[in-house]
Formats: C-alpha cells, structure tokens, sequence
C-alpha cells in the first residue's frame, strides 16, 4: 500500500471523523504508519472505541481497497490527497485543512481569482437576480466563482456562471456522487462539465446536518474574498464568513432595506466593515491589484482605476438602471407604462391595476406581452417584478 492508497483507506472508513484521524496521526505519523498499527496500539488512542478500531481492521484488505479505488475512478470521481500538486492550494494553510478532497470535473485553480458567492436558502426573487448577475459577470471578467450547490443563492451563483460559460465550482456536505438538494441535478450535472463538485466526505456519504459547518471552510478557503447577496441576522451563511475572516478574506456585503429580515445579515456586515457593493465592479477593482488577468480589464483615468468597457467583451457590462432604461425605450407605450411601475419587489396585479388606470383586461394583457418578451416575471400567482438579468 502506497500512501495515496493509505489516505484512501482511511478517507472511506465510514466510523472515522477529522478529528479521529487527526489524533491517529499524532501518534503514527503518516497514513502508512495507521496502515501498519497493531490493534492494541489503535485502542490506546484517545476515544477510538472497539467500533472504530474493528472497522480499521476489517477494511485492511489491499486488494479490496485498490479495487474500491479503481471503482470509484470508472465512476469519474477522483481522489487527491495534501501532499499532492493537483491539491489547492489556498486550502493548504487554512485551520483545519482537509488531509484529501474527492471531486468530479476539475478543481478550481489556485493561480486564477476566486469569489464565494453566498446566502439565504430562501431567498428573494431580488437575491436571486442579483445573485446571477454578479456571478455572471465576475465569471465573465475571468474569477471563479465557489459556492455549496444548496437552494437559493448558491444555486443561482452557480447558474450566474454558467449563464456566461464559465466554469464554476460547488463544495458539497455530502459524497460528491450525491447530489443534495435533489431539484439541483441539472445544475449539478452542467457543473461536472463546467467547473466541478467536491467534498471531503466519501462518496455515497449522506448530507448530514453536521458536514455543512465542516463545508463552510473549504468554500471560503479556496476563494479570495466572500460576497454575501442575502442572510438573516443569524444564519448558516455568517459560518462561511466567519471562517473566511479567521483565513483573512475580504468580506464583500450587497446592501439591502432595513426592514426586510433577509438583509438583516448583510447590512450588520457591512456595519462591521464588509465592503459594500452595489456592482461586480466593486470586487474586480480588488482583484486587480493581485491579478494580472483582471488587471488588465481596466485603464488608467485621471488617477483612477476604472474598468474599461470595450465592443469586444462579450457583453457590454452595465448597471440595472440603465439596463431598465434601454428596456423601457423599446417598448410599445402602453408596455412602457405598466413596465415602468414594476420593481425588482414583487408587485401584486392589484397595485398595477391602481398605478396604471388601465383595464384589468389590458393589464392582463400588456403583462402577458411583458412575460413573453422575457421582460417581466410572474413570482408566484398575481405577482410581478422586472427582469433586469
């Protein structure tokens, strides 16, 4: 047994955590060192019952164990342990780090930028937008962008990447050959192509509760800042930035109203010194201080770095105002005036109907026009919003 295959055997014993490995570890010293221990010499290890050590013992077959490992690679799941070039290396010196990852697809590359793009599972149709706009335009400038393939924010980060054809990377709580929640499949399987899934947990390990908090602390360590799109005051999404201010990322925060419970979270971090954003912008002008890539996006202008908007970019980066504005000018005048009384909130038809004075036939009517040329979305029944993304 090589030490890689070592590694593998102690990643796919089941009764073993993090902590049981690390303790094996400080009196073996290496995975061939575990490999070789007597079982008697396992029992006197700190809270390593007989359970543990009888699964150590009955996995110790080479030839099942190779076997399980050329299995897993036909099932395109590879396996790369700390030791390894292929191993991030962001995630190297980060508290904590995980001893190996399993993964499908590619892992992101360490030498390119990287943002985590976070929050709320159940968020707004506002966070949803925004969440694939600034995905989609940071992953067009050339960043990463990282996030856990859960519902809500993270979901619609990934689809923000894909949306530009742009590669994109989830870290699961769960084996990475189980896709959690099951409604991401589609977006789960785009990923495998374009970026990919990974995870310290062995395949067909289930989503735990317990794994997500472990989880948080790869994605905010394979990225160079977090952005958080929506939270709660206290929520799930504050452990991923917490972890990521103990690693010394930059905290990126989108402001939201005072009285919506989902900003709650986002507008104390920017409070405690979050930078707030209201454009991608906002975070490649960081970025370009480190990166050539992104660096080179942006010119010089009276002293100041501005990003340069140019034909060739594959499309014209521009903020929600004005991509309003240009919507507005092409539509007919009666479209003009129902668009224009939509917002990015939900607003139900009732309100359109006394904005607008129109009929409830014509309202009906112009929204249905609206629907059809992608301009306006139906959030739930009787609710309508501008389409901006």
């Amino acid at each position: 047994m090589d030490e890689k295959m070592c590694w593998f055997y102690l990643a796919t014993t089941s009764e073993l955590g993090r902590k049981d490995i690390e303790r094996l570890l400080e009196k073996f010293e290496t995975s061939e060192g575990i490999w070789k221990a007597k079982e008697e010499e396992l029992m006197l290890i700190p809270d390593m019952t007989e359970k543990k050590v009888e699964a150590l013992k009955r996995r110790r077959e080479e030839e099942k164990i190779c076997l399980e490992y050329e299995e897993m690679t036909k099932r395109g799941i590879s396996f790369v342990t700390q030791k390894e070039e292929a191993y991030p290396n962001r995630l190297k010196d980060i508290y904590e780090a995980p001893y190996y990852l399993f993964y499908k697809g590619e892992l992101p590359d360490s030498k390119k930028p990287s943002i985590a793009v976070i929050g709320a599972r159940n968020c707004s149709f506002y966070g949803t937008e925004m969440a694939r706009y600034f995905a989609r335009e940071l992953a067009d400038a050339g960043v990463q962008i990282i996030s856990g393939l859960a519902y809500g924010i993270d979901g619609h980060a990934h689809e923000g990447a894909l949306s530009a054809r742009k590669k994109t990377y989830g870290v699961l709580g769960s084996g990475v050959d189980v896709c959690y929640p099951k409604e991401n499949l589609e977006l789960y399987l785009k990923m495998e192509k374009w970026g990919g899934i990974l995870s310290e947990y062995p395949p067909k390990a289930s989503p735990l509760a317990y794994h997500f908090p472990m989880r948080n602390r790869i994605i905010s360590g394979l990225a160079d800042g977090i952005l958080v799109i929506e939270a709660r005051k206290r929520s799930g999404t504050l452990i991923t930035v917490d972890r990521g201010l103990e690693q010394g990322k930059d905290i990126y925060a989108l402001p939201g109203k005072v009285t919506d419970t989902l900003s709650t979270g986002c507008n104390c971090l920017i409070q405690k010194g979050a930078k707030l954003v209201v454009s991608p912008d906002d975070i490649l002008e960081d970025l370009a201080y480190r990166y050539e890539s992104i660096s080179a996006l942006y010119s010089e202008e009276d002293g100041q770095m501005s990003l340069m908007r140019t034909e060739q970019k594959r499309r014209k980066k521009e903020g929600v105002e004005e991509t309003i504005k240009r919507i507005s000018a092409m539509l007919a005048p009666e479209e003009r005036t129902v668009y224009q009384v939509l917002g990015m909130q939900p607003k139900h038809l009732e309100t359109i109907l006394h904005e607008t004075s129109f009929t409830p036939q014509m309202v009906i009517k112009i929204l249905l026009s609206l629907e059809i040329k992608g301009v306006v979305t139906q959030t739930s029944k009787n609710y309508f919003v501008i389409n901006v993304i």
